[in-house]
């Protein structure tokens, strides 16, 4: 049975808490008035950046918040209204947010960004491979996922929107691959050929991933754009060898080795990322005929050609 806790995130609308919807002093200048987000003392609004709300390791922990504000961040999904930030720290796999509908809110734009633990994304610029999550939240399609791991970091989950954006929302958080489930299996593209190999097969494929376009595999090697997704079933024992090439000098290959169709990144079992227009390979060993699911994936959004091979001794 889920635990539940609802938090109200109180910022820009809250009693005594007046947003700094405000400009700088000194108009007449000429230059374009700075937007500062601050409560009346000066200090930041809390979800701001600089002021993000904590996030507890709670399963079903819903926040409802209004946006409003200033816009500190955006990404290539867009996202230049105003915006609340919420820190998550515990570092700890699978978060699956999902947006509920809210009368007289607004379609928010979800960004999830990764820093260096214990700094900040404020006035940063995010490379790609770092913006894990970047995607206009519809009532269709209201639940996205990404993957958390390693002390080192620190993710910040936005909700942001487009300028003159403002309105209600209410999202809640859920943790593991439990409560992923096998939703993505709708969602992922998976290959219709499925390939089986034995001792001394091999395969090759071609094709190209789409660019500027947010993806739904995440995991311990990354990978926010789009991905493929391909069944490989081992007729018999032994090593499986899957390598990814880069064609067009674009993208960053991603492959990666994992036990299902799902989207959690936990059920990953190998995975290594490579360099733009480079070459990466993996591997995973079996006793005995097994079925394998192959993940192609990028580490940007670049997208590009890229050629798949998978072979057997």
């Amino acid at each position: 049975m889920l635990e539940l806790r609802r938090i109200v995130v109180i910022g820009a609308f809250g009693v005594g808490a007046a947003c700094g919807l405000r400009t700088d002093p000194g108009g007449g200048t000429g230059i374009a008035p700075a937007c500062m987000d601050n409560d009346t003392d000066g200090t930041p609004r809390l979800g701001s950046c600089a002021n993000p709300f904590p996030v507890a390791y709670q399963n079903g922990e819903t926040f409802e918040g209004n946006i409003e504000g200033c816009s500190e961040g955006q990404s290539w999904c867009g996202g230049s209204g105003g915006e609340d930030y919420y820190l998550y720290k515990p570092h700890r796999g699978d978060v699956k947010i999902t947006f509920t509908p809210v009368a007289g809110g607004v379609e928010p734009i979800l960004r999830v960004v990764r820093v260096p633990a214990d700094t900040s994304p404020c006035g940063n610029g995010i490379p790609e491979e770092d913006t894990h999550v970047c995607t206009a939240i519809t009532n269709d399609d209201p639940s996205w996922n990404f993957y958390a791991g390693g002390v080192e970091w620190d993710y910040y989950i936005v909700v942001d929107s487009n300028g003159g954006g403002t309105g209600p929302y209410e999202m809640t958080l859920n943790y593991g691959i439990e409560a992923l489930g096998n939703e993505c299996q709708a969602k992922i593209p998976v290959q219709e050929e499925v390939v089986r190999l034995g001792r001394g097969g091999s395969y090759e494929w071609e094709t190209d991933l789409a660019g500027s376009t947010q993806g739904r595999l995440d995991g311990k090697c990354g990978g926010p754009g789009t991905e493929d997704l391909f069944i490989v079933r081992m007729i018999e024992g032994g090593t499986l060898h899957v390598g990814v090439q880069s064609l067009d000098g674009g993208m960053a290959p991603v492959v990666g080795i994992v036990r299902g169709p799902g989207c959690a990144g936990e059920s990953g079992i190998r995975c290594e990322a490579g360099t733009p227009g480079g070459y990466v390979e993996t591997e995973i060993s079996s006793s005995a005929a097994t079925t394998r699911f192959v993940v192609v994936d990028q580490t940007g959004i670049t997208g590009g050609r890229y050629l798949m091979t998978a072979w057997m001794d």
